[in-house]
């Protein structure tokens, strides 16, 4: 979803992707979604040091957290350039909202 038109989006209404850090909170997820899809979109973002055993995703699918996810990468720069990319990509009908994880 081009920017633009995440500005009128009631779901980025008050966007704000939060503290930079290796973690990636995601929501908005279609129930249809499999980690596998998941998978397949956030590899691409690992740098060449970082190989796709190391990047780790926690898929909700049932609960609170339904509909919502974390992936870890090793480096702050693979999830910055991760979240700078997918936010917002539409995915089964519905556009991902992607976050900096808060770290407690």
């Amino acid at each position: 979803m081009p920017i633009n038109e995440r500005k009128n989006d009631p779901l980025f209404i008050n966007y704000n992707p939060g503290i930079p850090n290796n973690i990636l909170y995601v929501k908005n997820i279609h129930k249809k979604v499999k980690k596998q899809d998941l998978f397949c979109i956030f590899a691409r973002y690992l740098s060449k040091e970082e190989n796709e055993e190391q990047l780790k995703i926690k898929l909700f699918k049932f609960g609170k957290m339904r509909g919502q996810a974390f992936i870890t990468y090793n480096s702050i720069l693979s999830a910055k350039k991760a979240l700078e990319e997918t936010n917002g990509f539409i995915f089964f009908s519905k556009p991902i909202i992607v976050l900096f994880a808060k770290k407690e």
